[in-house]
């Protein structure tokens, strides 16, 4: 590992601790690298107290922040855009190093995309506008749009980065002040980025706070202080997260995984599906995303060929360590998720399925101590297998083959899940008619391309509630509408 990384990594925590806790004597938990399974630091853990410190500082700060102009407010994101833009590799290279992501094919471009995600909400910063109706000669109403207050952001560890910039840029635009409760997985490459912002932003309009989920994230979202909370993360740990919320009567928005579906049409080319699936799936990122195409439908004419095809595209992965600029895939995220990935793929084998694994492992890799899976791609498996309905977070693929489009729509519609779906063929009339069929808060026709700034994104059923990414799911999550009545005919 880079000691120059290393050093850098044992400054941020001690200008974290200086920061946050003002001494030395904090607990902590330890951080790991998922490419050699290796302790590299510690994180130290924001206790309930330590929460409502931040909370409250912020609860202050927001009551000035939503004073400043709109104007203002966009041309800090801007700011805050540039800076992040200015430290990119390094903060590529901190993601690689925690989250086991490859540096090149992933790391980097999350970075890039954290930068245009401050970028646009900067951008419309000035669309913070209301509505008017008249009512009678001399009576008009409209509305006027108002900050929650302190917003609550749990980030998750798969895209930090991202998620990230949606909790902050979004809210601080709209005239909230921003709580981040940090990933445990990926503390250190958010603290380098809440370095950057304190020194940008108004005092204690922004607080990241590391720890566990279960501690800190708990009391951050019971908090007095905070108006809203923005969740990315399970269906299990969002549950517990609404429960909380709805005794406040507080809103929330709820961003919680899903089993993704396909739909391959007989006249689709195929090479595009097949690029479309190792997209989708984030194959290069572990298959840990919550919008992957984990469920693909193809026509039983073409599945010898998709699977040639799609088998062929998945060999050409490189699986290494994360900071290898070689690498196409590093490891999972964490022991405990490379075990749980594992377990699926050896049940769907041990249960006689047809299971296929794929991927070149590169040379020296540390197999027994990192945390690697090889990608997998299971055809038909029972419909009630756990492989073919939960989310496994991982880069396993499902294919099913079908006879009658329909019945691939009801299929595709048969999942608990609602997050994402997409549509690949030529007939755009058979194309459009499915896709408004499909039931998901994203719908696409012949790519997988989300979560681009400016585009809503959210799920329904138990992918969640609310949308995050765009102007107008700034201001239903992030603001609340005043209506305001006028009379004035004296």
């Amino acid at each position: 590992m880079d000691g120059l990384l290393l050093e850098s990594v044992d400054a941020l925590r001690r200008w974290y601790v200086d920061h946050v806790f003002g001494a030395t004597d904090v607990t902590t938990i330890d951080a790991f690298d998922p490419s050699t399974g290796a302790a590299f630091a510690t994180v130290p853990v924001c206790d309930p107290t330590v929460v409502n410190n931040a909370t409250q500082r912020a609860l202050v700060a927001q009551r000035e922040w939503v004073r400043t102009t709109v104007q203002e407010r966009g041309r800090l994101m801007t700011a805050c855009a540039d800076r992040i833009d200015s430290i990119a590799d390094e903060l590529a290279l901190l993601l690689a190093l925690e989250s086991g992501k490859a540096l090149e094919t992933e790391c980097r471009g999350e970075v890039s995309l954290v930068v245009e995600i401050f970028r646009y909400f900067g951008g419309v910063a000035h669309e913070l506008k209301g509505h008017t109706t008249p009512l009678d000669e001399n009576v008009i109403g409209f509305t006027t749009r108002h900050p929650h207050g302190v917003v609550a952001g749990i980030v998750p560890w798969n895209v930090p980065l991202m998620m990230m910039g949606y909790k902050v840029a979004a809210p601080l635009v709209a005239g909230n002040a921003s709580v981040i409760k940090v990933p445990e997985q990926t503390s250190f490459t958010l603290i380098r980025v809440f370095q950057e912002l304190t020194d940008i932003l108004p005092p204690d309009v922004v607080h990241f706070l590391t720890g566990t989920g279960d501690l800190t994230g708990a009391a951050l979202v019971a908090d007095p202080n905070v108006s809203k909370v923005s969740f990315t993360g399970s269906v299990e740990t969002g549950r517990a997260v609404y429960e909380a919320s709805a005794k406040l009567i507080r809103p929330v928005t709820l961003e919680l995984g899903g089993k993704s579906p396909m739909i391959v049409l007989p006249d689709c080319d195929i090479d595009k599906a097949v690029h479309g699936v190792m997209q989708s799936m984030r194959f290069t990122r572990g298959g840990q995303s919550c919008t992957a195409a984990s469920r693909v439908f193809i026509h039983r004419s073409m599945i010898d060929d998709f699977r040639v095809r799609l088998g062929a595209a998945l060999d050409e992965i490189v699986i290494g360590p994360a900071l290898d600029p070689a690498t196409t895939c590093g490891p999972l995220v964490s022991a405990r998720q490379r075990d749980r990935v594992q377990a699926y793929v050896d049940r769907a084998v041990d249960d006689g399925l047809d299971v296929q694994t794929f991927g070149t492992v590169a040379d020296g890799v540390d197999w027994d101590g990192g945390y690697y899976v090889s990608p997998s791609a299971v055809t038909d498996p029972p419909v009630d297998h756990p492989i073919a309905v939960e989310e496994v977070f991982g880069p396993v693929v499902c294919l099913f083959t079908y006879d009658d489009v329909d019945d691939a729509l009801a299929r595709a519609n048969d999942s608990e899940f609602g997050l994402s779906a997409s549509v690949w063929g030529r007939d755009i009339t058979t194309c459009l008619r499915l896709a408004d069929a499909l039931e998901a808060g994203i719908v696409q026709i012949n790519q997988n391309a989300i979560m681009v700034p400016g585009i809503a994104y959210g799920g329904i059923r138990n992918s969640g509630l609310g949308k995050e990414g765009s102007l107008e799911a700034m201001l239903d999550s992030y603001t609340y509408a005043k209506t305001n009545i006028l009379n004035y005919g004296g």
